[in-house]
């Protein structure tokens, strides 16, 4: 459900969090589908399951950016990808960094990208849950920095400390 206010256009996109994220906000009347964010308007897109090659490849996730022309993408993305036993954390950071450059090739509308933290996860699928951690320490402590404009948002956005903003402007 996208609420259309005045401002920057905003889309949450991601995995099988952000989809029940989506189906909550739209279903629970406690909860306010615009975050109660007066100055922007504010989109929810999940796929459950979603790796990042699912979201890449996705027509209907295609269709949805086109429609609503988001200036800020928000990606809640990985956790599905790290629970892969044969996929290096290296290879899964390169992928990010390839969705988020080629959002910017596509959709000249996009001024920022921010990459999320890897969620934790104590019953991860397919890897213990120790795998997994090891596996996300990678991603956020070696990866992340190949990139420029780079900053790490914190667990539930509470602060910057080194999220990914690659901005084709400024990110200030």
């Amino acid at each position: 459900m996208d609420i259309i206010t005045p401002g920057p256009k905003v889309l949450i996109l991601g995995h099988s969090f952000i989809s029940r994220l989506t189906q909550a906000l739209a279903y629970d009347p406690k909860l306010s589908p615009d975050f109660n964010l007066a100055q922007c308007s504010v989109s929810c897109y999940g796929i459950r399951g979603g790796t990042v090659d699912r979201l890449q490849n996705n027509e209907d996730i295609n269709a949805h950016i086109q429609h609503f022309q988001p200036s800020v993408i928000i990606l809640q993305i990985g956790g599905n990808d790290l629970c892969d036993p044969g996929l290096k954390p290296e290879t899964l950071a390169c992928k990010i960094v390839d969705l988020m450059f080629d959002f910017q090739l596509h959709y000249s509308f996009v001024n920022k990208l921010v990459v999320c933290e890897l969620f934790t996860r104590t019953q991860p699928w397919y890897i213990t849950a120790e795998q997994y951690e090891n596996k996300r320490s990678i991603v956020i402590i070696r990866c992340y920095p190949s990139c420029t404009r780079l900053y790490i948002v914190c667990k539930y956005c509470e602060e910057a400390v080194s999220p990914l903003i690659l901005s084709h402007q400024d990110a200030s």
